[in-house]
C-alpha cells in the first residue's frame, strides 16, 4: 500500500499517532513558508525604502552645501544628522522627505537663475565703467565656489560698480547719448523721431536719466536686429540679392545703398573736374569708369 501521510505497522494498520503528527507537521510547514515569504517581501521593501532614503539624503545634503541652507525643523535636522537610524522609514516620512527634496531643488534652480542675472548685470556695469579684461578675469576666477558664495560675491561687486557709476553719472549719460546717436544713425531715424526722446535734452544728470537712455538704446538695438531682410520678397537688384543671401538686415542694406550713392556723387564730381585729364596716372580714368559701371548695375 502506498504511504501517503502515515506509516503501516506489521499488521498493516496505520499508526494513528503518526498520522496526526504528519498532518500537524505539514500544516506547520505551510505556515512557516508563508511567514518566510512575508518576511522576505517586507525585508525587500525595507531595503528599497532605505536605498531611496539614502539617495534622497545625499541629494539634499549636496543642495544644502550649494545654497548654504540651514535646517530649522526637527524633521529637517533629522535628515542631515549622521545617525540614519533615527529616521523612521514610514510612508509619511518618505513623502515628507521627497517634498523637502523638491523644495530644495526649486531653491537651487532659483539661486542659479539669480547668479546668471547678477552676472549679466555685472557685465553691463563693467562695460559701462570700461573695466579692464584682466580685472574681470581675476574676479571671475575667484567666483568659483558654491552657488550661495558666488551670489554673495556678485552682489558685492555689483554694488561697488553701481557706486562708481553714480559718482560719474554725467560721464556715463554722455557716453550713452553718443551710443544712442550711433543707433539712431544705423536705424536711419529722422530728426523729428529723435526729438521725441525728450530725456536726451535734459541736463539733470541722475540714475533715472541714465536708465532711460540705456532703455532707449536697448530698444533701438532690438529694433535693428528684428528687421532682417525677407528673402521671399525678392528683387531683381543684384545688390539686394547679395545682401539678402548673406543675411544682412534692412538697415545694413540702406547703409550699403548710401555708400554706393556717395560713391556715385564722388565719381560725378571728379568727372566734372577737367584737371583729372592731366593727372591720369596708373589708369585712374579707366578705374573710375569701371566703378561707374558697377554702381549703375
Amino acid at each position: 500500500m502506498k504511504q501517503i501521510d502515515g506509516r503501516e505497522d506489521d499488521d498493516g494498520t496505520q499508526d494513528e499517532d503518526w498520522v496526526r503528527l504528519g498532518k500537524s507537521t505539514a500544516g506547520m510547514n505551510i505556515g512557516v513558508c508563508v511567514c518566510v515569504c512575508l518576511w522576505t517581501r517586507s525585508l525587500r521593501h525595507m531595503n528599497d525604502l532605505e536605498r531611496d532614503f539614502l539617495e534622497m539624503k545625499e541629494k539634499i545634503i549636496a543642495i544644502i552645501k550649494e545654497i548654504q541652507w540651514v535646517p530649522s525643523l526637527d524633521f529637517e535636522k533629522m535628515i542631515v544628522c549622521e545617525n540614519d537610524s533615527e529616521f523612521i522609514l514610514s510612508k509619511e516620512n518618505m513623502s515628507k522627505l521627497k517634498k523637502l527634496l523638491e523644495n530644495l531643488d526649486a531653491e537651487l534652480e532659483e539661486a542659479k537663475n539669480l547668479r546668471v542675472e547678477l552676472q549679466d548685470k555685472l557685465t553691463l556695469l563693467w562695460d559701462r565703467l570700461h573695466i579692464e579684461h584682466n580685472d574681470r578675469k581675476k574676479f571671475l576666477s575667484r567666483a568659483n565656489g558654491c552657488v550661495a558664495e558666488v551670489i554673495n560675491m556678485l552682489r558685492q561687486e555689483v554694488k561697488l560698480c553701481e557706486d562708481l557709476k553714480r559718482q560719474n553719472i554725467k560721464i556715463y549719460v554722455q557716453q550713452t547719448r553718443k551710443e544712442l546717436n550711433e543707433w539712431w544713425s544705423r536705424c536711419h531715424f529722422a530728426d523729428e523721431q529723435k526729438r521725441q526722446f525728450t530725456p536726451f535734452f535734459s541736463d539733470c544728470y541722475t540714475e533715472d536719466l541714465l536708465d532711460l537712455h540705456e532703455l532707449e538704446t536697448q530698444k533701438l538695438k532690438t529694433f535693428y536686429d528684428s528687421n532682417i531682410c525677407d528673402s521671399s520678397k525678392g528683387s531683381d537688384s543684384r545688390i539686394i540679392k547679395l545682401v539678402v543671401s548673406s543675411g544682412i538686415n534692412m538697415f545694413q542694406l540702406l547703409d550699403k545703398r548710401q555708400k554706393l550713392w556717395d560713391k556715385r556723387l564722388d565719381l560725378e564730381n571728379r568727372a566734372n573736374d577737367p584737371s583729372r585729364l592731366f593727372e591720369n596716372r596708373g589708369g585712374q580714368l579707366l578705374q573710375e569708369e569701371k566703378e561707374r559701371k558697377l554702381i549703375q548695375k
